[in-house]
């Protein structure tokens, strides 16, 4: 079963050259940054291509750009919802739909995570010992400014 096309979604380039000339660097320096090539970046910025979600993510945490500020869509009623799927598996609208009604609860909590917070800790050498499990979960509640006794 064939899925409706997605909304179109296209990098704002002036606001991307903006923030490039406000922080003093340039296309290859901010492809550097993101993790990616400058051609990748190039290709963003002309509408050629579109980074997955967590470039995205580093795009706007790099650049200090909001969401709204970063990306313009054509259907602004809809959230904008990614996901991932396992090999060869064929995208359905069932799978559209229930990501657009996750995406509709989500939406409402966006104004809560603040600018640059991030959900990653670095963990160098990965244990299962409890004492670095919790080191690793009391650094993320710090970064994320939720105190030690969060869930």
């Amino acid at each position: 079963m064939p899925y409706n096309s997605p909304m179109q979604k296209i990098l704002h380039s002036d606001a991307v050259h903006n923030a490039l000339i406000k922080r003093g660097v340039t296309q290859k320096d901010l492809a550097s940054e993101v993790g990616v090539s400058a051609q990748a970046v190039t290709n963003w910025l002309k509408g050629k291509d579109f980074p997955r979600p967590p470039a995205l993510l580093k795009l706007a945490a790099t650049l200090q750009l909001s969401f709204e500020e970063l990306v313009s869509t054509t259907d602004t009623n809809q959230p904008i919802v990614a996901f991932r799927k396992k090999g060869a598996a064929i995208t359905t609208n069932a799978h559209i739909n229930k990501a657009k009604e996750i995406g509709v609860l989500l939406k409402p909590l966006v104004p809560y995570l603040g600018r640059q917070q991030t959900l990653r800790t670095l963990i160098t050498r990965p244990s299962t010992e409890y004492n670095k499990l919790q080191s690793a979960a009391l650094e993320t509640r710090r970064r994320l400014g939720i105190g030690e006794q969060a869930v």
